[in-house]
C-alpha cells in the first residue's frame, strides 16, 4: 500500500521502500519565488510522488505546473473542520494571542520577527491588554519564548488548538497560522519587519 507523509524529509527517508508516495503539504502552502527550495508547493525531489495533497488552489497550481504527470487534489485544511467558518469574539476585552515564526535562511520572507519586535513589544502589549494576553510560538522557537513570555506578565500557551479556543486577536507574522485563525472570521493583525520585501510577490504573502 501507499506510504503518506507530510514532510520532504520524510519523503527522502521513505523512497527506498518502492512503494506509491503521497505527500500532504503541512500549513498553508506558501512558497517562495525566487527560492525553489524542496520544502515548498512545487519544490524539486519530488518526482517520486504519486498523489499530492494540497490546502488550497494556490499550492495546487504550483505543483501541477512543476508535475503535470501527477495527481494532485485539494482537501483543504481538515483540522479547521472542528472550528466554525465564523467564530464571535470580545470586542469590548478581548483577549490577545501573540506569536512568532522561526528564522528559515530561504528568503527575507521566513524569517521570524522576534529580533526587530522583542521583550519591549510584549510589555507593551500586556499594558494595553492586562490580563489578557497569550503567548504562542512556531514548535522550533516555541521554548526559547517561554521565558520572555513570563517575563512580561504573559501566558505561554504551546497549543495552537488553544490559541484557537481562547483568542479574540491573533497577532502573528508570515506563518500558516494566520490563515488559519483567519478562517474562523476573527481579526488577524500581522507583524511587519523591515526584511520583509514589500515590492516581492510570493503567493499567500500577507501583502497580497
Amino acid at each position: 500500500g501507499p506510504l503518506v507523509v507530510a514532510s520532504y524529509g520524510d519523503l527522502k527517508r521513505v523512497q527506498q521502500f518502492k512503494r506509491p508516495l503521497v505527500l500532504v503539504n503541512h500549513g498553508a502552502g506558501q512558497s517562495f519565488i525566487d527560492a525553489p527550495h524542496v520544502s515548498y508547493s512545487g519544490g524539486p525531489g519530488r518526482e517520486s510522488v504519486s498523489l499530492f495533497i494540497e490546502p488550497n488552489e494556490i499550492a495546487a497550481s504550483r505543483t501541477r505546473e512543476t508535475y503535470p504527470g501527477a495527481k494532485v487534489v485539494v482537501c483543504g485544511c481538515p483540522k479547521l473542520d472542528q472550528w466554525p467558518e465564523s467564530m464571535s469574539w470580545n470586542r469590548e476585552e478581548p483577549t490577545v494571542a501573540i506569536s512568532f515564526h522561526w528564522n528559515g535562511s530561504v528568503v527575507p520572507e521566513a524569517r521570524g520577527v522576534w529580533e526587530h519586535y522583542g521583550p519591549e513589544t510584549l510589555r507593551a502589549l500586556v499594558d494595553a491588554f492586562p490580563g489578557r494576553v497569550l503567548g504562542h510560538g512556531h514548535p522550533r522557537i516555541f521554548d526559547s519564548l517561554v521565558t520572555p513570555y513570563l517575563a512580561a506578565g504573559i501566558e505561554p500557551v504551546r497549543d495552537f488548538d488553544e490559541v484557537m479556543q481562547r483568542a479574540d486577536i491573533y497577532v502573528v507574522d508570515g506563518v500558516s497560522t494566520l490563515y488559519e485563525f483567519a478562517a474562523t472570521d476573527r481579526p488577524v493583525v500581522v507583524l511587519n519587519a523591515p526584511w520583509f520585501r514589500r515590492e516581492v510577490e510570493h503567493g499567500l504573502s500577507f501583502w497580497e
